[in-house]
């Protein structure tokens, strides 16, 4: 099963399939697992509705600490 992963602070995105936690190359800060969108879905999405999933998780994340 495909994992997407975010980076909080420069939205690096990265799909994985085996790990479980993942450290962005560029911050080397540890990076978010998306929940809010399947494998599946991400994959039939255009890059303007991929940033604009990822832009919604991550003020989802902020409002929830």
């Amino acid at each position: 099963m495909m994992k997407l992963h975010v980076c909080p602070e420069c939205k690096y995105r990265v799909l994985t399939s085996r790990r479980l936690d993942c450290e962005c190359k560029n911050c080397k800060v540890s990076m978010l697992k998306v929940d809010t969108v399947g494998f599946e879905e991400w994959w039939q999405m255009s890059e303007e509705d991929r940033d604009i999933a990822i832009e919604q998780f991550l003020n989802n994340k902020r409002k929830a600490i």
